[in-house]
């Protein structure tokens, strides 16, 4: 892939894509091809494509300062999974004891990679923590995206961040 402009960096099985295949984009999660293809292989129903760029932790990405000029993240938002839940399985799970420090240092590095002016979609779940507890872990606070909740509305929230030369 030649000059990507575009970082998924839990794409899993690209749930929230369109456009499925953008050759512009690069697909990243932290579970294997082989994983992925293990976790989904018992649902015949769905049409998701799950083969991965690269495979890596967005805590330590392997790219340059400054590479992607848009960033999608959709981290796992539960911490209470048990070891066979299907939830688990398909979407990942965060670590209990140590969730705050895995997303802060996942929210830096996404941030370290991100071009200048170039923008980072959250998609967060507030099932089991609190939005004001995520934003607080970050440097920068959003621009502008769902922030407020009714009862007609889920408890997902989708977040833009623009890395302008006052958050560099």
């Amino acid at each position: 892939m030649s000059s990507p402009l575009i970082l998924d960096a839990c794409s899993s099985f690209r749930a929230m894509w369109i456009d499925k295949t953008n050759p512009n984009t690069i697909y990243m999660d932290v579970r294997t091809q082989k994983q992925l293809e293990q976790d989904w292989k018992q649902d015949e129903t769905t049409n998701f494509i799950y083969k991965l760029d690269i495979t890596c932790s967005y805590e330590a990405l392997p790219f340059q300062n400054n590479t992607f000029t848009h960033i999608v993240w959709d981290p796992p938002h539960l911490k209470s999974l048990g070891e066979t839940s299907i939830f688990r399985r398909k979407y990942g799970v965060l670590q209990a004891d140590n969730w705050r420090h895995s997303i802060r240092t996942a929210f830096k590095e996404l941030w370290r990679v991100l071009k200048p002016y170039g923008t980072l979609v959250l998609k967060w779940n507030t099932y089991e923590i609190k939005l004001s507890e995520l934003l607080c872990l970050f440097s920068v606070q959003p621009l502008y995206g769902q922030i407020s909740r009714s009862k007609k509305v889920s408890d997902t929230f989708w977040l833009c961040f623009v890395k302008t030369e006052a958050s560099v």
